[in-house]
């Protein structure tokens, strides 16, 4: 097999940053310099809304009010916000999320008393619409709106809360130090795929309601009368950009918003898409910014095809002046969790900075620590929440807590959701894929989703389905069964079978698909840039001409974050080349594994898995080396990502599995359940460290002194 096919045999589902994430990863970090400023007072309001009682206009949502928990904990535990000085307003509060309470809080929690130089923070989570705008600025004479818990009825005409209203208020904010951030949409509506849309349902056009119309009038006339801003003025404004400071938007205008389930059974919980994936990248503010961003921005892709949109008040070529900024030594230490509670014996703990991808490793056994203190070992998991014995001294809330030991368990599963449209085939696809080891197959509930995460879909591909895809040249025919992401925005390529083909030999042909998707699955739950103690770097850049297109590295490293302005697309067939970096102090053997959009993968380093590459304190490695013979190239579009391995120790037995694995896709006419996936089980066991013979045997402990995983991840486009 020729090292140009990195490329023909392999990779997961990932993304890519455009122009609307570079923009995210410009606001995050300066969302979080100017939450880190010590010398103002620093005040929220976080709205999360899952229950609308009073409409059969929205279905109910799951994740809104943990979106105003997770930016709580954020504010408090990692930016120094006092928490008298943030108020929340969600289904688990005393005082609910209404339109009065809503608008209220605003005027009397943040426009009050604010005084020049203050840090303001407004998060809604909940549903988005649209109605028709007295004063329109965009082509369709449709504004955008924010829907209070307690919508009246289904009429046509409704009482939301509009983005004009927003433009006013933030206008009567007396800093410029203004952040708002919103995880709702104003399309789709329902559910799609494992996801439900923060939005009305599309197909109706709604009227605004006289007292939100008068209540702009009343800010309209404080406004002339404080500010001297004419209506002529406010509606300039209103057209240049957003009234003060930055909003940040988690889709864009025609797009949809996901409230998604994370885990499953006890570890379960739901929350935005893009609240979770930013709250997490902030508490893991580093140094080596661009691997986090980048993977932040893909996942959000992943999970539900979204693009951030980023609004300021500025030119877009002031926005790295127009935030306040301070230096790197006065950032709080980056964290993976922070102590809520504790007692003599025992703490409770928020995994906060834990990724979405590698939280289910944070069970029962796991450990995290106060520096360079004792590990304190998990004992008990549910959700985003922990507990950790304390046996030596209690802990004080607000400690925070850095990850030092991973448990994989061994039955790490793969789980694919079974749409209804194959009613017909349901129970029989359910039984055979439940038969097949670390994989299972749901069903859908009475309300379409799942109940559980779930990181692969089988479909057809219905006229419904179809419409809602990105263009592509080649797309599925209507009627045949697929295999998509979780959202059903992306389908699996080499994984599209005619309606007329037996439901057995389809399920026969996916198997090996689904093999390799596992096992990067098992790889994924190893990424640790943000905790790993080894100092380790890679870069991607294509060739002829040079341009790098994407970089990462852990936390020790000394390198620069990755460019800002760069994007990691490249042309396809256009020439690349990997450069692994060590760092640290001592010798490091490396490994470097390629995954292609269809799930496949190769490995590029070393060229033999019976051998080992071992790296030096500073020394490098290239792939293709200049004396190699090959080219690496992506040849076909679609998400790619490059996963970079190093540990103390060799790893051999590692990669003989995952070499079994990416040529084992002979097809064969019965599978064996009793399988072990050509060495998935020990699949990790070359990194893992020792283990009493207390510890549990059914499992893999991965230690962050040991081990660094880092991912780089590239969209491959017609050139």
């Amino acid at each position: 097999m020729k090292r140009r096919h990195f490329i023909q045999t392999a990779a997961t589902t990932l993304a890519t940053l455009g122009v609307s994430q570079l923009d995210l990863q410009h606001q995050s970090l300066r969302y979080a310099k100017v939450l880190a400023q010590p010398t103002h007072r620093k005040k929220a309001l976080l709205v999360g809304i899952n229950d609308y009682p009073f409409s059969a206009r929205f279905n109910n949502l799951y994740g809104c009010a943990n979106d105003a928990e997770m930016q709580r904990q954020l504010l408090i535990h990692r930016f120094g916000f006092h928490p008298d000085d943030i108020m929340v307003l969600s289904d688990d509060t005393e005082k609910k999320p209404t339109r009065d309470n809503i608008l209220g809080a605003f005027e009397d929690h943040l426009i009050k008393d604010t005084k020049p130089g203050d840090v303001v923070v407004y998060h809604f989570s909940g549903h988005g619409s649209r109605v028709i705008d007295p004063n329109p600025i965009h082509s369709d004479d449709l504004n955008s709106t924010f829907v209070p818990r307690d919508v009246d009825g289904d009429a046509r005409t409704v009482d939301d809360i509009m983005g004009r209203t927003m433009f006013l208020l933030m206008s009567a904010l007396d800093t410029e130090n203004v952040t708002v951030v919103l995880d709702s949409c104003y399309a789709g509506g329902g559910t799609r795929g494992n996801i439900r849309i923060r939005a009305a349902d599309r197909g109706q056009i709604f009227q605004i309601s006289d007292r939100e119309l008068a209540y702009q009038e009343k800010w309209l006339s404080k406004l002339e009368a404080s500010q001297g801003i004419s209506r002529d003025e406010f509606l300039k404004r209103r057209e240049i950009g957003v009234a003060k400071g930055v909003v940040i938007a988690s889709a864009l205008r025609n797009q949809t918003a996901a409230d998604v389930t994370f885990g499953n059974d006890q570890h379960k919980f739901n929350a935005g898409a893009f609240t979770y994936l930013m709250t997490q990248f902030l508490w893991q503010q580093t140094d080596s910014l661009s691997s986090t961003i980048t993977r932040v921005s893909s996942d959000i892709r992943k999970l539900s095809g979204q693009i951030p949109l980023i609004d300021t008040q500025v030119a877009r070529s002031q926005i790295d002046s127009s935030m306040y900024f301070v230096p790197d030594n006065e950032q709080p230490a980056p964290a993976d969790a922070v102590v809520t509670t504790a007692s003599e014996s025992e703490a409770t703990i928020w995994l906060g900075g834990i990724h979405p991808d590698v939280l289910e490793t944070m069970d029962r056994g796991s450990t995290l620590a106060v520096g360079d203190g004792s590990p304190l070992k998990i004992t008990e998991r549910q959700g985003l929440f922990a507990k950790v014995a304390t046996p030596e001294a209690s802990l004080s809330p607000s400690t925070t807590l850095r990850e030092t030991t991973r448990i994989i368990p061994k039955d790490l599963t793969l789980t694919i959701g079974i749409d209804p449209s194959l009613a017909a085939n349901v129970d029989q696809i359910v039984e055979r894929i439940n038969g097949w080891p670390h994989m299972a197959a749901v069903k859908p509930q009475s309300d379409r989703l799942y109940g559980t995460e779930v990181h692969l879909i089988l479909s057809k591909m219905t006229a419904a389905y179809r419409q809602q895809l990105p263009q592509h040249p080649n797309p599925p025919a209507i009627d045949n069964i697929v295999l998509f992401d979780q959202a059903l925005t992306r389908w699996i390529p080499g994984t599209f079978y005619s309606e007329t083909t037996s439901m057995q030999s389809i399920l026969n042909n996916l198997y090996p698909k689904l093999r390799t998707h596992l096992a990067a699955r098992f790889m994924q739950v190893s990424l640790n840039a943000d905790s790993s103690q080894l100092a380790v770097q890679a870069t991607v850049k294509a060739l002829e001409p040079q341009q790098e297109v994407n970089a990462a590295s852990t936390g020790r490293s000394t390198s620069a974050p990755f460019a800002i302005g760069q994007t990691p697309t490249i042309g396809v067939n256009r020439k690349l080349q990997i450069t692994v970096t060590n760092q640290d102090t001592v010798p490091l053997y490396a490994a470097v594994v390629g995954i292609r959009p269809s799930g496949d993968f190769i490995i590029l380093l070393p060229t033999n898995v019976s051998s080992t590459v071992v790296l030096a304190p500073g020394q490098k490695t290239l792939i293709p080396a200049p004396t190699d013979t090959y080219d690496l190239v992506l040849d076909i579009p679609g998400f790619y990502t490059i996963m970079v391995f190093a540990s103390r120790k060799p790893f051999t037995r590692t990669l003989k599995g995952l070499d079994a694995i990416a040529i084992g896709t002979r097809v064969r006419s019965e599978i064996d359940p009793n399988e072990d996936l050509s060495g998935l089980n020990g699949l990790l066991e070359g990194f893992d460290t020792p283990r009493s013979e207390q510890d549990d045997q059914a499992t893999i402990t991965l230690s962050t002194n040991d081990i660094a995983t880092l991912a780089m991840r590239l969209e491959a486009v017609e050139s």
